[in-house]
């Protein structure tokens, strides 16, 4: 079963203009733009959890698009479900717009998970782990000032603020890897061999790693900074 744009009459159409729903086409074209005027290496991710056999992402099972044995459902959506799971009275029909979709930006991992699932677990780690591969390392755009080059490591002087619902915070350094009591986020410096290959470039010599506690909620208008003590002679600190 594929999809197939239609008009107001139900005739099968190629004109976008005259199609009752937009064509598919046209989201994945959209989508597509936006994934090009991304930062080199970035991508656009999509995952769609529908009405597919349980399992589906697993590979090696088809959605199945048949009539259904049931009047009554047969009767409400034109057509037998998708999947479904007994344990959890759940049912959903066979996608088919939303397939080709979600298909059409798959990579070598099969991105699509059924609504049936007692479980959305697996696939949201799927769709967290996507996520976290595409996040680019949080590079110090400068030299940072070492404030005592007797020894190896590089002291910085640096201050990471948090900005939400117009309120201004600063956040804490971690703690050998810990949140310290009383802060939701804190914040690591990387540098020397720890620093991602993409902030060991010359004029730059510093990372930081964001750190949250599980369970705290953030903001959908957070944003962060850091400003850090810079070195007055880039070429000879950060060569």
């Amino acid at each position: 079963c594929v999809d197939v744009d239609l008009d107001e009459s139900g005739a099968a159409t190629s004109d976008p203009t005259a199609a009752v729903l937009r064509p598919v086409d046209g989201y994945v074209s959209q989508l597509q733009a936006i994934a090009a005027d991304k930062t080199a290496g970035r991508d656009v991710l999509v995952s769609v959890i529908a009405g597919v056999p349980l399992d589906y992402n697993l590979g090696g099972i088809e959605v199945s698009y048949a009539d259904s044995e049931d009047p009554t459902f047969q009767a409400l959506f034109g057509i037998g479900a998708g999947c479904s799971n007994p344990d959890t009275q759940q049912t959903a029909i066979p996608p088919v717009r939303l397939k080709s979709f979600a298909e059409a930006f798959a990579g070598d991992d099969i991105n699509l998970y059924s609504v049936c699932d007692d479980d959305y677990t697996p696939a949201i780690n799927d769709i967290v782990a996507g996520i976290e591969v595409e996040l680019p390392p949080a590079c110090f755009g400068g030299c940072v000032l070492d404030l005592d080059d007797s020894t190896e490591a590089l002291d910085y002087s640096c201050v990471v603020t948090q900005r939400s619902g117009g309120k201004t915070v600063t956040l804490p350094e971690c703690l050998d890897g810990d949140i310290p009591d009383g802060a939701d986020a804190c914040w690591v410096a990387k540098t020397g061999a720890d620093l991602d290959p993409l902030c060991d470039v010359p004029g730059q010599n510093l990372e930081f790693e964001l750190l949250r506690r599980p369970g705290v909620p953030v903001p959908g208008d957070v944003d962060v900074r850091a400003a850090c003590e810079l070195s007055a002679f880039t070429s000879f600190d950060c060569p």
